[in-house]
């Protein structure tokens, strides 16, 4: 299922520096909500893209992600409650597009010059695989505390 938000029409209060833009509803599927918090984004510039997966197949094909939002980034740090996902295991990727180009931009030798983030234990050398970027759910509710790069 790909489930695509865009958030424009949300901003940031005053005195928080948190902007939470959207409540999103998968597919009605049982299974605890998940919370995604992303710190460290460039307030105010351009859209915030990312995806929530839960398998090999389409962590590695950039293709059929349970849930896939584009928001403009209102504040520093943005939450997003994710609800009615399957249960297991999910990665999520995010990129700042900072110039609203809908793309990853890179410098000359390949290295993102835009911000950029992964869940799970992200390696400091090149993207994690889905296992490493995998983060365990639970009935209850997950918090995904995310930090752009």
């Amino acid at each position: 299922m790909l489930l695509f938000v865009g958030c424009a029409g949300a901003a940031a209060a005053p005195a928080s520096p948190t902007a939470t833009p959207a409540a999103v509803s998968g597919d009605g599927a049982a299974g605890g909500p998940v919370s995604v918090r992303i710190s460290g984004l460039a307030a105010g510039k351009g859209y915030l893209n990312f995806e929530v997966v839960d398998s090999e197949q389409a962590w590695k094909a950039s293709g059929n992600p349970l849930v896939a939002v584009r928001a403009r980034v209102t504040a520093a740090t943005m939450r997003f409650d994710l609800h009615d996902l399957p249960p297991g295991k999910i990665a999520i990727r995010l990129f700042q597009d900072e110039d609203g180009n809908g793309k990853l931009n890179r410098n000359l030798v390949g290295v993102p010059t835009e911000g950029y983030g992964f869940s799970g234990k992200p390696s400091m050398m090149g993207p994690p695989s889905f296992a490493d970027a995998t983060v365990a759910r639970s009935a209850a509710g997950t918090t995904v505390a995310l930090q752009v790069r």
